[in-house]
Order: structure tokens, then C-alpha cells, then sequence
């Protein structure tokens, strides 16, 4: 969804917050078009991505990238400490090269891929030491700011990459309720383009279409019809990526009604989808 950081971002190539909450809990889940590298340093939180839980604990580092639908939720009590990066990845696209991918871990998903990592000890602290020498960057106004901040920031990419590369680990939490939806959001999914009433997804899956409701709201944070709409926008972000026409992108997406989907895909991207599209071309 559009942000405050978002609109920072059409200038500023990177954004380090050191954020500290008590009982945090995002009621929505959220997309934007900057990535994000999101780092633990307390435990007992659950992140929720896509049709996937996983639990992050003191070290526990996520890579998100501009379609990755997530929200994040603190036990009851507890203190929430953690670092979040949003970058714009085309600040550092043009250091990628055919061996070397810096975007690989948030572009790249194979299958069984897992948004997070656990860090070890060792992992942690150099992490943390690259992270201190990009927030240092940032406060310098030294010659060759601009140069040193590419450089530093690609050498903390080129260092998460070689750690996903070499994980192995599987942390996908499976919680009762949102095991019980999981089918529904995967139907959800695989049938954008259709009309996905309520009453189509009870008779669908032998449930009663109020129970539905309210065991995904109480799974997701999302009503029904509020993930519905979330899933299209984003697959519509992804189509006109690909220079598909405007008022195709509204069809294949499953909206019936070109101007309910310019209102609402602007509600939540912040720019109408040709204003989307025109941005792409311009870079």
C-alpha cells in the first residue's frame, strides 16, 4: 500500500529504521514497491506472507520483494525490537551482473524458498557491522557519499544473498486456523481473473459461508474480499510490468468495471494504472 516511505523513496535510494514496539501488530496486511530487509533483534513474532506463517526469533532476517503481500504480529506483551531496510531496487540493478545477481534472494523463488533466515552468533554480528557502516554512509557528507553508499550497500547485499544461498532451513510455522484457510487463499490465487463471490467459495470448499468469513478474518487480518481485492492490484502491478494494456490488465484481474478498477488500484498504489504504467517507462 502507498506510505509515507514510498513516496520517500522516489528520491532516496535506501532507508534504515531501528523501530521498537510494544504488543506490535499490523491489523492488514501491506505491499510496496521498494523492497525490504526486515531483521529481529527480539523474539516471539509471527510473520505472515502470502499462504505462510513463519516465526522470527532474535536474529531471524526476511527479504521482501514488491509482491510479497505480509504482515507482522507480537505476542501479547512483548517488546518488538528490530531493524527494517526499504530500498529501491533499481539502485542497484545496474551493479547486477550475469554471475551475480544482488537481487537474486528477493527475485529469484525456487521452489521451497522461505522468506527468512535464522542467523547464527557469528551471521549476526556481521550483519549488524555492515548495517552500522550503511547507516554511517548515510550520515556523512564527505566526497564520494554517493559512490560509497552503492558500494556499501551492494557489499550487504552480495553478503544476505550467499546467505540464502546456502540455507537450508525450513521455519514455516503452521498455526490450526490458518491451516484451515490456507486452501482457500491458494484457491483465491489460481482464480483472480473469476468471480470469487463469498457463496462460490463456501459451496467450494463445504463450509458455511459466514464461518468462512469469519475464520479468515480472524486468520489473516483480511476480510474475504479485502484479500481478493489486495491479490488483483498486485497481479495487475505485475501485468502492466509487462506493458499489457490498462483496461486488459482490469479484465484479466477480474475486475468487471474499468473505473472500479482504476479507483481502486490508485486507493491503494497511489498512482491510477496508466500513471503506473507511464512511471515504468520513464525509470
Amino acid at each position: 500500500m502507498y506510505s509515507r516511505n514510498q513516496t520517500e523513496l522516489k528520491n532516496i535510494d535506501f532507508i534504515i529504521n531501528h523501530n521498537k514496539n510494544i504488543n506490535w501488530k499490523m491489523e492488514k496486511y501491506h505491499f510496496h514497491d521498494f523492497y525490504e530487509i526486515n531483521y529481529s533483534l527480539t523474539d516471539d513474532v509471527n510473520f505472515f506472507v502470502g499462504d505462510r506463517i513463519y516465526p522470527a526469533q532474535k536474529g531471524t532476517l526476511f527479504v521482501f520483494n514488491n509482491m510479497d503481500l505480509h504482515r507482522s504480529v507480537s505476542s501479547p506483551g512483548t517488546f518488538y525490537e528490530r531493524y527494517v531496510i526499504y530500498f529501491n531496487p533499481d539502485f542497484i540493478r545496474d551493479l547486477c551482473t550475469e554471475q551475480t545477481n544482488l537481487l537474486d534472494c528477493f527475485d529469484n523463488r525456487r521452489p521451497g524458498f522461505s522468506h527468512c533466515i535464522n542467523l547464527l552468533p557469528d551471521q549476526s554480528a556481521q550483519f549488524l557491522y555492515m548495517l552500522k557502516r550503511a547507516q554511517d554512509i548515510t550520515l556523512n557528507n564527505t566526497f564520494g557519499r554517493d559512490v560509497y553508499r552503492r558500494i556499501i550497500f551492494a557489499e550487504l547485499l552480495l553478503y544476505i544473498n550467499s546467505l540464502f544461498c546456502t540455507s537450508t532451513e525450513d521455519i514455516v510455522r503452521e498455526e490450526k486456523e490458518f491451516e484451515k484457510i490456507k486452501p482457500v487463499i491458494q484457491y483465491i490465487q489460481q482464480h483472480l481473473e473469476e468471480s470469487l463471490s463469498l457463496n462460490r467459495l463456501s459451496r467450494a470448499f463445504y463450509i458455511n459461508k459466514y464461518y468462512l468469513g469469519s475464520l479468515f478474518k480472524k486468520a489473516t487480518g483480511f476480510t474475504i474480499n479485502e484479500y481478493i481485492i489486495n491479490r488483483r492490484i498486485l497481479k495487475a502491478r505485475e501485468l502492466l510490468k509487462k506493458k499489457i494494456p490498462v483496461h486488459r490488465v482490469g479484465e484479466l484481474v477480474g475486475f468487471n468495471n474499468h473505473s472500479h478498477f482504476t479507483r481502486t488500484f490508485k486507493s491503494l498504489v497511489g498512482l491510477s494504472p496508466k500513471q503506473y504504467m507511464k512511471k515504468l517507462e520513464t525509470g
